[in-house]
Parts: C-alpha cells; sequence; structure tokens
C-alpha cells in the first residue's frame, strides 16, 4: 500500500508564459533573451507548511501527479518541453530544496548602485576604467555586470552581503541584468528595475503589518532555490545546457528554479527558466 502523502496539490495554473506582466516588459525581457524559457506555476496545497518539514514538503510536490503533470521541462539532449511526469520514470524524483530570502519590500534596495558609483547620475550604467579590467574579464560587462556576475576582478564584490545576495529580489534583478543567450543590454537602469519590481510583485504578496504604528509591509513567504533530479542524478528542472550549447559568459549557470512558499495563502509558487529556451519567443 503507497503511503499517504502529508501534503496534497492542486494546481491553480500551469505553465504561464508572463502574460500576467505588461506588454513592454514582456518586450524587454524578449530583448535580455529572458521570455521564452521563463514558466510560473502555482499549486494550493493543503495542511499547515512548516518551515522545519521543507523536504516533506517539496518531496510531496514532486511525488503529486498532478504537479508533476502540470510544471514543464526542458530536457538537456531536447528543443521540446515536456512534463515533469514524463522525466521521473519509474525511479521517481529527488529534490534539493535550499533556503533563501523574501524581505525586501522596494527598489530602495538597489540605490546604493548609484551611491557607490557603479550607475551614473542619469541612471545609466558605467563601465570600468581600462586599467580595471583583465584580460579574462566577459567582453562589454559594466560594472554592474561584473558585480552580479562575481568577476573577479569587480571591485564592487562586497557591495552586497552574502544574505542580501540570498534575497529573491536580487536574484531576479542578476537574472534579468544578466540576460540570457543572445542578450541584448539596455544601457540604462531603469528598464532593468522595473521589470523586477513587476515580476517580482507578481511572487510574493505584501501584507500590512498590523501590529507597526505606521502600518509598514511585510512579506510572509519562504523561498527556496531547487535542484530537482531523476534516479540517475541528472538535472531535470532546471536542466543544464549541453555541453555543445554556445551561450553568453553569463548564461553557464543562468538556469534556474525557485519555489515562493506562502502560508497565509497556501499556496506554492515555482518560478523556472531554462537558458537554452530563453531566446524563444513562442
Amino acid at each position: 500500500m503507497a503511503e499517504q502523502s502529508e501534503y496534497q496539490f492542486t494546481p491553480v495554473s500551469g505553465g504561464e508564459r508572463l502574460e500576467f506582466l505588461g506588454k513592454e516588459i514582456r518586450a524587454n525581457l524578449s530583448k535580455w533573451g529572458m521570455l521564452g524559457g521563463m514558466r510560473r506555476y502555482r499549486f494550493a496545497y493543503a495542511n499547515k507548511f512548516e518551515a522545519y518539514k521543507s523536504k516533506t514538503f517539496f518531496d510531496d510536490l514532486f511525488a503529486n501527479s498532478e504537479a508533476l503533470a502540470t510544471v514543464q521541462a526542458l530536457p538537456q539532449a531536447s528543443s521540446r518541453y515536456c512534463s515533469l511526469s514524463a522525466l521521473a520514470g519509474r525511479g521517481g524524483l529527488s529534490v534539493a530544496a535550499n533556503e533563501m530570502c523574501a524581505t525586501v519590500t522596494d527598489l530602495t534596495f538597489f540605490d546604493r548602485l548609484e551611491k557607490k558609483g557603479l550607475i551614473s547620475a542619469s541612471g545609466t550604467f558605467k563601465q570600468p576604467s581600462i586599467y580595471d579590467r583583465m584580460p579574462d574579464d566577459p567582453e562589454g560587462f559594466d560594472m554592474v555586470r561584473m558585480m552580479l556576475a562575481d568577476v573577479p576582478s569587480s571591485a564592487h564584490l562586497d557591495l552586497y552581503t552574502r544574505q542580501e545576495k540570498q534575497e529573491l529580489i536580487f536574484k531576479v534583478f542578476s537574472h534579468l541584468v544578466l540576460g540570457g543567450h543572445i542578450s541584448q543590454y539596455d544601457e540604462s537602469l531603469e528598464p532593468y528595475t522595473a521589470a523586477t519590481a513587476a515580476l517580482y510583485g507578481k511572487l510574493v504578496t505584501p501584507y500590512r503589518d498590523p501590529d507597526s504604528r505606521d502600518k509598514r509591509i511585510l512579506l510572509r513567504a519562504h523561498v527556496f532555490q531547487l535542484a530537482v533530479k531523476d534516479a540517475d542524478g541528472e538535472a531535470v528542472l532546471p536542466a543544464p545546457a549541453p555541453s555543445d550549447y554556445l551561450g553568453s559568459p553569463s548564461t553557464a549557470s543562468s538556469s534556474f528554479a525557485y519555489a515562493i512558499v506562502e502560508p497565509l495563502r497556501k499556496q506554492v509558487t515555482i518560478l523556472s527558466y531554462e537558458g537554452k529556451a530563453g531566446s524563444w519567443t513562442d
């Protein structure tokens, strides 16, 4: 007799292609090579989520037949998406869920980019001095992209702390600024912060703190970075790019999968991106 799962899941939406974002932002995502490979999935769940039971929660999610039939992945050797149920096989899937943070509630989080001289007063990305560049630095990278990509020659690697770099909004911003395959970079910061705010706002739900005098905004979400593998230990979500895939220097690890659990709504959202599909627009 099969063991009863502690958590049951029901699809709320399956594989949304970011239609919920505005036309201008979707156009920018396409230009940055991020639109075609990104999907959002949402599931309602029963029972109370407990952070210390997160392993059980995600084990149950990725063993749930409806969830497996809903979530799509792009196998390494394929150019077609297929459901996780087709990739699970008889051995099932295993999942590692590393907890992140979601505490940032506004874009002032990125103000230090200008204060520390990475962004000009007019809002454009600033290039490092030729004397600060190394021969193996990614070609065309400005100071912000060098910092986000952890390029060793960057003088701003400590601009954000290790914990701040685990904030969901920092991750979203980083992915958009670094872009995907065949990314056409914008010269100004504003399109990236606008897209970050729009996408971030569709992943987490803000609440007013009733106990604070100024009714400040709170986020009550648990965020995890996911790595889903099949029985042979091969990554399926996100899938790695094939060895012969020629992407930009920033796309080597650009594929991602994040899960946002909101206990008050009893809902989990998965945002995934497959790097080799990033330039697809259909």
